[in-house]
């Protein structure tokens, strides 16, 4: 027989082990995983190596131990195709990366961060601005970057020298001026030195677009309304009409009657022509550091922040990055948002990820770090200035800006009526995104 007191130990002694084997049964949700369960999450990512991010891993598994992550190395070239196979099949990946203009595409496909987890005071505090602008919507946070990448000046320091160009300029009206010193005309007026890359369309400028997005953004363009229904940066803003000055500038530089002409579509591209010491600024982002090096390693030449408007007093910078978020159809989001929380936001990780790869990091605590970085400063000092814009398809926008561009060079529509069509046909596509 049992004494009372040894019938309820045996009470509470059976009751523990029937939660237990609940709890390991899956019966009581969200505690699986902290008993010993494991997760494999399974992560997507392009351009950069799971050696990039070994050392952040192994740290969260310190804390995460029954939590191993798979990372997988996608071709960049495929990899949107490749994402949109796998989702209709219902085999997609826990963790995806996604541009920072992707959003407003694949936000339905997505699972916003538990307020657990990251809210958006701490997003604050840890991010610049155009994260919140460009991963959150209506509160939710929907992706975290590891680097914010913007346009710099890439500028050939020899070329410089030559032409006693003491530093590289930084307003557009100095710009003008160096295009000008540094470009070479022969006696029928062919310009056998580019002063500059700049002015043509994505046929021979990389990321045309881009610069075309910062310079409108820069004079002052909205680019889209603030329901996203439309594209705007055709309207006039206190009189003037930014977009239209935005895009004459830009095209000022591939017009042979412009006094700034230093550049043609003929010219080849603009990395190879840089890297061949043909042409002495372009305008590019990290990445094509390593382009350059590998296209001519002896090119001597340097970085540093973009142009800006002389009458601004606040600078606006363009950027260009990705960050990872959670697919809707993840079975693990609670474990996939911890690791995305963790790896970018904490600065062992994130440092290790920006010392293995050069990228400009996201976090603000690591700014002053990169700020006196030999290659990347210039980056990491536009990172709080970064702005972009939301874009249901940025291939398609882009290729519109650039068929913009060379109806202006052409001289089939004026520079208003250009910019007024690529208005126009941005926001079909916005409106065609939303049946």
């Amino acid at each position: 027989m049992f004494s009372k007191s040894q019938l309820v130990i045996l009470g509470i002694g059976f009751l523990v082990v029937f939660v237990f084997i609940l709890v390991l049964l899956g019966v009581i949700p969200g505690l699986r995983s902290d008993i010993g369960t494991k997760v494999n999450l399974v992560v997507w990512g392009v351009r950069d190596s799971s050696e990039n991010f070994a050392s952040g891993i192994e740290e969260f598994k310190t804390l995460y131990p029954t939590v191993s992550i798979s990372y997988e190395k996608k071709d960049p070239a495929t990899y949107e195709t490749d994402l949109l196979n796998a989702l209709a099949l219902g085999a997609g990946p826990d963790i995806i990366m996604i541009e920072n203009t992707w959003l407003p595409r694949y936000i339905n496909k997505l699972s916003p961060a538990p307020i657990e987890t990251i809210d958006i005071n701490s997003l604050r505090e840890l991010f610049p601005l155009v994260v919140e602008q460009d991963f959150t919507s209506s509160g939710n946070i929907f992706a975290l970057p590891l680097f914010v990448d913007t346009l710099s000046l890439f500028y050939n320091k020899d070329l410089f020298d030559a032409s006693n160009i003491i530093s590289p300029p930084e307003n557009w009206d100095d710009f003008k001026d160096a295009v000008n010193k540094l470009k070479k005309v022969d006696n029928k007026g062919n310009i056998e030195r580019a002063g500059v890359a700049l002015g043509g369309s994505l046929k021979s400028v990389s990321r045309a677009s881009d610069i075309v997005y910062l310079l409108m953004m820069q004079s002052g363009a909205k680019m889209v309304s603030n329901d996203f229904s439309r594209a705007t940066f055709s309207n006039s803003v206190e009189n003037k009409n930014p977009g239209t000055s935005a895009l004459e500038f830009y095209t000022s530089f591939a017009n042979p009657k412009s006094s700034a002409y230093s550049w043609n579509d003929s010219f080849g591209t603009s990395l190879d022509s840089f890297a061949e010491g043909k042409t002495a600024m372009i305008l590019g982002y990290s990445w094509m550091m390593e382009e350059i090096k590998n296209r001519n390693p002896f090119l001597n030449f340097t970085i540093a922040k973009v142009p800006q408007l002389s009458s601004s007093e606040i600078p606006v910078n363009f950027s260009d990055y990705r960050g990872f978020a959670v697919l809707k159809q993840s079975l693990n989001k609670t474990e996939a948002w911890n690791f995305i929380s963790f790896i970018t936001g904490t600065e062992s990780a994130a440092r290790s990820f920006y010392l293995s790869t050069n990228h400009p990091p996201a976090l603000r605590s690591l700014l002053p770090e990169c700020q006196n970085s030999e290659t990347v400063s210039a980056f990491c000092r536009q990172t709080l200035s970064a702005r972009s814009w939301p874009q249901v398809d940025k291939p398609k926008i882009d290729a519109i800006f650039s068929d913009a561009i060379k109806d202006i060079l052409s001289g089939q529509l004026s520079v208003i009526e250009s910019v007024k069509k690529a208005e126009d046909q941005v926001s079909l596509l916005i409106s065609e995104s939303k049946k």
